[in-house]
């Protein structure tokens, strides 16, 4: 599956779970924004506990990582970019910044 298809089939489940009141473009860009936000900081969270001595839990931070990946996914379809193009486009970006600092 590509990252493509999986935003595809996420739309799909957002398309179901939407009652059809909320279904506006800039109500669900807040939401997803949020969301991803808020996963983020699920993330967090969870490794911050080795901070602590505490082990984290691999499977539990895949889940979390999967919840973002999920939010991710449909905020760059909703905004008209392909998930495939995001990702291009930091992966240029981060070439660009490497052969910047391979200069200095």
């Amino acid at each position: 599956m590509t990252i493509d298809e999986y935003a595809a089939g996420a739309a799909g489940v957002a398309a179901v779970r939407m009652k059809p009141a909320e279904r506006t473009d800039e109500r669900e860009l807040l939401h997803l924004a949020l969301g991803l936000a808020g996963e983020a900081g699920e993330i967090a969270d969870h490794l911050k506990k080795s901070l602590r001595g505490e082990t984290w839990d691999r499977d539990r931070l895949a889940g979390e990582l999967g919840d973002a990946i999920y939010q991710w996914a449909r905020l760059c379809t909703l905004a008209g970019c392909s998930p495939s193009e995001v990702l291009d486009r930091s992966t240029r970006a981060i070439e660009a910044r490497i052969a910047r600092q391979a200069q200095m």
